[in-house]
């Protein structure tokens, strides 16, 4: 009961993030209208077609010389509604990549976070909430660089259209959480990661589509 409780009040929350959030903007693209929110580090969107990108902001987190622990948070919100008849989603694909930095054995990076569609039309199990699925974001343990910046990257796959309750939508909610963190024990270490300037894509196709959102870590 306690997770259901949980699960229902993280479905409403994020469906409710969109209609508080003042900084939310809409912008359309061939089959699609975007709301999203332009004040997150994450950046401003550019849509062609049917796809949005972002550019992230200063998007990184960095120790030096033993400080410990480094970390930065952001959490994005994406509406996508379709506005060309007969236009439906069923899978979401998120893939980030990033470069992160390290000197000394000490010194250590990680990016991870949580990343979830909910619908805006139907309702599954839960009478009461819609439809809602999460995957948990995680890189592996990122070894040492030798003061070289080196590439990372996650994906994720979410298809609706395994639930047969769900199957496909026209309005899907999305959630992006993601967290990076350097740390560094010892003098003379440096940690550093960060999200890379061509951020977070989505390309929506019909039926049977796909959205896919290449994030840019």
């Amino acid at each position: 009961m306690k997770m259901l409780k949980a699960l229902l009040a993280t479905s409403l929350l994020t469906v409710a993030a969109f209609q508080v959030n003042a900084a939310s903007v809409t912008e359309c693209g061939t089959d699609v209208c975007f709301t999203y929110e332009n004040d997150t580090l994450f950046g401003t969107a550019n849509i062609v077609g049917n796809t949005i990108n972002f550019q992230p902001v200063n998007f990184f987190a960095e120790s030096l010389n033993g400080a410990g622990a480094s970390a930065i948070n952001e959490t994005l919100n994406i509406m996508v509604e379709a506005i060309t008849e007969g236009f439906n989603m069923t899978q979401f694909v998120l893939q980030e990549q990033g470069d992160y930095l390290l000197v000394g054995e000490g010194a250590s990076a990680t990016a991870g976070g949580r990343f979830s569609v909910t619908s805006g039309t139907k309702q599954c199990e839960n009478p009461f909430a819609p439809c809602s699925q999460a995957e948990q974001l995680n890189v592996a343990e990122l070894p040492g660089t030798n003061g070289q910046l080196v590439e990372w990257g996650l994906s994720s796959v979410i298809d609706i259209s395994e639930n047969e309750l769900w199957l496909r939508d026209s309005v899907i909610f999305m959630q992006i959480e993601n967290r990076l963190s350097a740390t560094t024990l010892n003098n003379a270490e440096q940690a550093f990661i960060e999200k890379k300037s061509a951020g977070v894509g989505i390309t929506v196709i019909p039926v049977p589509a796909a959205v896919w959102l290449l994030g840019s870590a």
